[in-house]
């Protein structure tokens, strides 16, 4: 029977079966839950989190390229996720084990998919030091001597000087 929201017959056995490598720590937290695409566009998939006690409200589904995202879950090998065939309206189901959407026929294995955060390893962060402090003044003192009065407003088309004030000095 066709479905209202797209008009096609629901398929259980899955067209586009995609592999996600990273997933958000509050996607993983917020499992199992359902929804529906809110929007479909080339590197991204919105979804409308439509369960009641889910500390998440939008779902994304997102190309290898878009990088992390907060409630999101990242797809390899995709380019154009407006190829998979999802529309707007189509209900999203997410488990420990995947996210279908079976009007599309796509099923997105979320099982091998890492857990990211978004904070730096403790080796990455700065560390404050007297060096770090001193480097940090003399940059401070070097743009403060050298920066362009107006910022790069002036730069604007149609902006007060015509002289592009990186070059001017």
């Amino acid at each position: 029977m066709p479905t209202t929201v797209t008009g096609t017959r629901p398929t259980s056995i899955a067209v586009a079966s995609l592999a996600a490598t990273r997933l958000a720590p509050d996607v993983r937290a917020a499992c199992p839950l359902s929804g529906f695409v809110r929007s479909v566009h080339r590197a991204a998939i919105y979804v409308d989190v439509s369960a009641p006690r889910s500390p998440l409200s939008l779902l994304v589904l997102a190309i290898e390229d878009v990088g992390g995202v907060p409630g999101g879950i990242l797809i390899a090998d995709a380019a154009d996720l407006r190829a998979t065939g999802v529309r707007v309206g189509m209900a999203v189901a997410l488990s420990m084990r995947s996210v279908s959407i079976p009007a599309a026929g796509v099923e997105i294995d979320v099982a091998g998919a890492i857990t990211w955060f978004p904070t730096l390893p403790r080796a990455a962060r700065l560390r404050p030091t007297p060096e770090l402090a001193s480097t940090v003044t003399a940059a401070r003192r070097l743009a403060a001597a050298h920066a362009s009065p107006g910022g790069l407003a002036p730069t604007v088309p149609g902006g007060v000087r015509a002289v592009d004030p990186w070059l001017a000095r």
